[in-house]
């Protein structure tokens, strides 16, 4: 296991610095627009949904874009 070290070291780095702090955001925007939604009106759910869909796609393209960048 030990000639591999550094390939793990060096894949686990990567997961946490960029994968985990996007999957935080998205998860805090989620519980917030979910805590939101409590006796909320129609109007204001579909917003927070549309905050959250906007909040993933922008991360899902920042990660893209970055990628490609490599």
């Amino acid at each position: 296991m030990l000639p591999f070290a550094d390939f793990i070291l060096d894949t686990t780095f990567t997961l946490f610095r960029r994968v985990t702090s996007i999957e935080l955001l998205v998860a805090a925007v989620s519980c917030a627009a979910a805590a939101g939604c409590i006796g909320a009106d129609i109007r204001t759910r579909v917003a927070l949904v549309a905050a959250v869909i906007v909040v993933i796609s922008g991360a899902g393209c920042w990660v893209v874009r970055k990628d490609s960048l490599h």
